[in-house]
């Protein structure tokens, strides 16, 4: 995600919450071990660094969208 963190958009089908984000927040930014999956199994958190974040939340959307 760090080398092609510029063709990375964030996304989600899932039902809009305050749960899902902040699992969603949990994988990507912090480096904790062994997250509920949704299926069940256990996942490792990614953490990713600020730079790479800004770019998959906001940066990214921005430019594609033209919002800037």
């Amino acid at each position: 995600m760090e080398r092609y963190k510029n063709r990375i958009l964030f996304g989600t089908d899932y039902a809009q919450n305050k749960q899902m984000y902040q699992a969603w927040w949990r994988f990507l930014e912090t480096t904790d071990d062994y997250l509920p999956g949704p299926a069940g199994w256990r996942i490792y958190a990614l953490g990713l660094p600020d730079d790479v974040l800004r770019a998959v939340y906001r940066e990214n959307a921005q430019r594609v969208l033209n919002w800037q």
